[in-house]
């Protein structure tokens, strides 16, 4: 009898909302290109099973409007892929990174500009030889 395979389809999406715990990052990188990375707080629960997950986040199409809105403390929604980067610190211990990939971001109830329309990554850059990914 011949083997049946699932032809499942390859699905990596993922929908976060939550508050910017820092000032984004702004890197240059290729050819007069930007890049910005900041971390997500997103909290989960009530009362004493109240937990909060951080998430790194990366954009690769800066814009005006992300430089102008997109600051510690604001909430936004995070629509986006994972990526799990493999890399070695320092002491030469393997380590992993988890960070989203934005293709889409949200601001919430913040101004009268109401939501961004900022839309699709560009590919990312190679990686560099720094210690961490961030």
């Amino acid at each position: 009898m011949a083997k049946r395979t699932l032809n499942m389809p390859k699905v990596n999406h993922v929908l976060i909302s939550g508050y910017i715990g820092k000032e984004p990052d702004i890197r240059s990188y290729g050819d007069n290109k930007e890049m910005m990375l900041f971390s997500i707080a997103n909290t989960i629960g009530f009362g004493d099973k109240e937990k909060t997950n951080w998430f790194n986040v990366v954009v690769f199409k800066v814009n005006a409007f992300l430089k102008k809105h997109l600051h510690k403390g604001v909430p936004v929604i995070i629509e986006g892929v994972v990526n799990i980067d493999d890399y070695t610190n320092k002491a030469g211990e393997k380590r992993n990174s988890v960070k989203i990939t934005a293709m889409n971001i949200h601001l919430l109830s913040y101004g009268d500009d109401g939501m961004s329309d900022y839309e699709g990554p560009e590919p990312p850059p190679p990686a560099d030889d720094e210690d961490t990914p961030f």
